[in-house]
């Protein structure tokens, strides 16, 4: 059932007007509101009355009978959905404003995700890509670095994220910048020694996860590698190539092999992405 006007403004939340979703706290009068302003607000924000322990279990069972719009259909947005469906589509909504994401060269920009990906290839080239598979330089990194690359690929936006803490500790993933559910979708590989002049190739398999997913270290979803050991002679190289690819289905290693077999590496489409000082905020940053 699609929700009335009088209706969504009872399943706001009366301090931060977003749509509340379960667990809903009330206060001793009775109001309404979210569990992130519950933990926020000392007193009610309507009523100023004492925030109580105790869920609003009537208003949530209510409110799952009905459909809500995004927050952003005024912009053009036609997504609707459960109040937990809309929650979660926000985040990743295409009219949603949104922040620069790859945080490099002091960048301030802000406007909509729609418009994120031109922004980034007028601004940043070296650290964004619409292929799906893509060759890309390491130079020279010193030590607790840290990288941002944006990939466009299925017409869906993908951050692959670096942190190199020195020679013996480096981290790599690739965060959907979408829902949970569909990041189970997507599968990414990093390859080693791509062109190079190394004897053989590393190549490490994981899973994409979605930026909301991953709250702590995990081995599925994380490349944790030793460079010194994956590249030789690592310190005292000036460059070496990588290639990260993304998947759209659960690859399997035969069919990566297959693939490398018929693949026609060109080194002058190779990408140099910046990288930049890492802070205290980044390594958080790194689970996203």
């Amino acid at each position: 059932m699609e929700v009335t006007s009088a209706l969504y403004d009872i399943f706001t939340c009366p301090s931060c007007r977003n749509i509340m979703t379960p667990p809903i706290f009330m206060c001793d009068i009775g109001h309404s509101l979210c569990q992130n302003c519950y933990y926020n607000v000392e007193k009610c924000p309507t009523c100023r009355a004492a925030i109580s322990a105790r869920r609003n279990t009537a208003v949530e069972r209510i409110q799952s009978n009905f459909v809500f719009p995004c927050s952003n259909q005024d912009d053009g947005c036609k997504f609707n959905g459960s109040a937990m469906c809309v929650r979660e589509h926000e985040v990743f909504c295409v009219y949603s404003l949104v922040q620069c994401e790859l945080k490099i060269d002091d960048c301030k920009w802000t406007g909509i995700r729609e418009n994120l990906l031109n922004h980034c290839l007028e601004h940043h080239p070296n650290n964004v890509t619409s292929a799906s598979q893509q060759i890309f330089l390491w130079p020279k990194v010193e030590n607790d670095s840290c990288c941002r690359i944006l990939i466009n690929a299925f017409e869906k936006q993908f951050l692959c994220l670096w942190f190199f803490e020195n020679a013996y500790h480096a981290n790599f993933s690739v965060t959907y910048l979408g829902s949970m559910a569909e990041a189970n979708n997507y599968y990414y590989t990093i390859e080693f020694g791509t062109g190079d002049d190394l004897p053989s190739t590393r190549l490490f398999k994981r899973k994409c996860h979605s930026a909301k997913a991953c709250k702590m270290p995990r081995s599925d979803l994380h490349v944790f590698t030793k460079l010194k050991n994956v590249v030789r002679d690592f310190a005292n190289r000036d460059q070496f190539y990588y290639t990260v690819t993304i998947y759209n289905y659960n690859v399997s290693y035969v069919q990566i092999e297959e693939e490398k077999r018929k693949r026609n590496v060109n080194l002058e489409s190779a990408l140099c992405p910046k990288w930049r000082p890492a802070k205290s905020s980044d390594v958080e940053t790194v689970l996203y």
